[in-house]
């Protein structure tokens, strides 16, 4: 499955292919529809926080229109890795950092001062 960005200064980039058991990455039509819903004004400066992130999507989402920071929080390694190469290609790469853990394990280590919380769990999983 193919993924672009939708908004933003990385609109119409395409995000790196990942595939995977029980990846289910956030569609461009819902991505839209969310960022469209929230505004520009809760994500412009906003630092994000991108729980069970898979792809990366929302938060690189975020970052594009305009977020100060993104964490991003996964359990899977391959998929922490893919999100932190698709940081790279856009040059993202300052504005974000990647977790290797699972999201209802690591809140209380996370920094904090989240303007926006983005969480898209697995389908089989309660947030």
């Amino acid at each position: 499955m193919s993924m672009r960005i939708t908004g933003g200064s990385e609109r119409g980039r395409r995000l790196r292919r990942t595939r995977g058991k029980g990846l289910r990455p956030t569609s461009e039509r819902v991505r839209l529809a969310i960022f469209s819903m929230i505004g520009k004004e809760a994500v412009e400066g906003a630092r994000v926080l991108d729980l069970y992130a898979g792809t990366g999507a929302l938060g690189i989402e975020a970052l594009s229109r305009g977020a100060s920071w993104a964490d991003f929080v996964e359990a899977h390694a391959g998929r922490c890795q893919n999100i932190r190469e698709t940081l790279r290609d856009m040059g993202l790469t300052g504005l974000g950092h990647v977790y290797r853990a699972r999201a209802e394990r690591t809140l209380d280590a996370l920094p904090g001062g989240y303007g926006l919380v983005l969480i898209d769990p697995p389908y089989d999983q309660d947030p």
